[in-house]
């Protein structure tokens, strides 16, 4: 991981205990991305937030620059430790590394069509490389919508 320095946050708690599952998910990012392009120079922040994650994976991403981002992590949440085990967290590294590749070139964006675009885009960028959804958060929670509403074909 020449090009990426990770940076550990200890003032809302330490994460010594998942840290070298974590520098290994980081490593693996790192070797995905490289097949495809150089990896970029990036500094990482890495954190301990308890109840600041997406609640169904235990972490969250966030790119800050074309030269940071962050990955924030809460070890109380019971789906951390599936997230760290599955590849989640190795799909949301490469996410987050798109966002900053794309904050270098054309920008995130400032509206939410923009916005949309940007996370449709880095959600390819993992499929394209993994050859997987970029997160769960993408599949269907409700159910479909029932044909017996007048006028309201069902969901495709």
């Amino acid at each position: 991981m020449d090009a990426w320095t990770l940076h550990w946050l200890e003032a809302s708690g330490s994460l010594a205990e998942l840290r070298s599952d974590l520098i290994g998910e980081f490593d693996a990012a790192y070797k995905t991305v490289s097949r495809l392009i150089p990896p970029p120079r990036l500094d990482v922040l890495i954190q301990r937030l308890p109840g600041e994650t997406i609640p169904e994976m235990g972490l969250l991403g966030r790119a800050y620059r074309s030269t940071i981002f962050s990955m924030t992590l809460d070890p109380d949440n019971p789906n951390l430790l599936p997230s760290l085990r599955t590849g989640t967290l190795h799909r949301q590294i490469v996410h987050e590394v798109h966002h900053c590749l794309r904050i270098a070139g054309p920008g995130y964006g400032w509206t939410l069509g923009e916005a949309l675009v940007s996370e449709g885009l880095a959600g390819q960028f993992v499929r394209h490389l993994l050859g997987k959804r970029p997160r769960a958060l993408g599949e269907r929670r409700y159910p479909r919508r029932s044909s017996s509403f007048p006028g309201r074909p069902e969901d495709p």
